[in-house]
């Protein structure tokens, strides 16, 4: 239901609204993909307001 109501708010036709069957078959490594990125993300974001921080 989510796919479908994203792809609604695209112009053009897509596929987006069909690929939760996609999402299920690789549901796996995509977990496994995101607990690697996760981490990163969060020292990537920390580093960031940092230097903001460091900024003021």
């Amino acid at each position: 239901m989510v796919l479908k109501r994203m792809s609604a708010r695209f112009k053009r036709q897509n596929p987006m609204a069909e690929g939760a069957g996609e999402l299920q078959r690789n549901y796996l490594a995509l977990a496994e993909d995101f607990l690697l990125f996760y981490p990163e993300l969060q020292t990537h974001v920390e580093n960031l307001l940092g230097s903001f921080q460091d900024n003021e």
